[in-house]
């Protein structure tokens, strides 16, 4: 696989990840010939974000009033990765910076690891049991806890509406516990064996204890064995670089 071709997976993965929140009843999922975009019911809470915007073949004018068009909806949009040099200049106001700088703190981590890459993991703290989500219950208990800790509680993984995922085999999460408290939680998303890391959390007083590191290595275990072909992730910079060298990542940034 091509570099540019492991930055399509990155892409992919994010326009995945943005869809899997509009897959459940609170939410509304709408998409037209160029980008589709997520949001709550009328009374519910959700994220909105627009994505999976293609507009490389439209005429410049076209391209300007769609970019208008984006920008009215007045939410985050998700803008290919992989735009023209053409097309990033109308959407940002200024020329892609070459040679791509090397990431820095604040900074967003395009990376990516194949079966072959994945490290032996590190051992797992003591006392410490990682469990795969196969019940409603257990993805209840993780959504929770993901929600707490990422999104301040707001139920943006919705604890019941979303585990039908789960059950198809598209969203495969893992809880880590110690002394059977869960304090770590990380999950891998399935896009027909082209897969991104996802949710990856930890209570605060468990952190830099190795449980990310350990919970993440099982959920990539399970996915490689279970076929995956790439494991792709984004992360934002300080913080996160460290955690998943050492599980065997590589940045991809500079391919962009």
């Amino acid at each position: 696989m091509t570099e540019q071709e492991v930055i399509r997976c990155v892409n992919d993965g994010a326009n995945f990840y943005l869809r899997f929140f509009g897959d459940a009843i609170h939410m509304e999922y709408h998409k037209n010939d160029f980008y589709s975009f997520i949001r709550p019911k009328q009374g519910e809470h959700g994220i909105s974000f627009a994505f999976d915007v293609n507009l490389e073949n439209l005429s410049k004018n076209e391209q300007l009033d769609k970019i208008s068009e984006l920008k009215s909806l007045k939410i985050p949009v998700w803008w290919d990765l992989q735009a023209s040099d053409s097309l990033y200049k109308l959407v940002h106001g200024n020329e892609k910076t070459a040679p791509i700088p090397e990431p820095v703190d604040g900074d967003e981590l395009y990376m990516a690891i194949f079966p072959h890459e994945q490290k032996n993991s590190e051992k797992t703290p003591q006392h410490a049991v990682i469990k795969k989500v196969n019940t409603p219950a257990a993805f209840e208990e993780w959504a929770t806890a993901v929600n707490a800790i990422m999104f301040g509680g707001y139920a943006d993984i919705h604890p019941v509406h979303h585990y039908h995922l789960c059950e198809k085999g598209m969203l495969n999460c893992f809880t880590g516990y110690y002394e059977d408290i869960p304090v770590s939680f990380a999950s891998v998303m399935d896009n027909h064996k082209i897969c991104s890391l996802e949710f990856v959390a930890t209570e605060p007083n468990y952190r830099r204890q190795g449980f990310a590191a350990a919970v993440c290595a099982e959920a990539m275990a399970y996915s490689f064995h279970d076929g995956a072909k790439i494991i792709t992730l984004r992360a934002l910079q300080p913080g996160t670089r460290e955690l998943y060298t050492s599980l065997g990542y590589k940045i991809y940034n500079y391919a962009l």
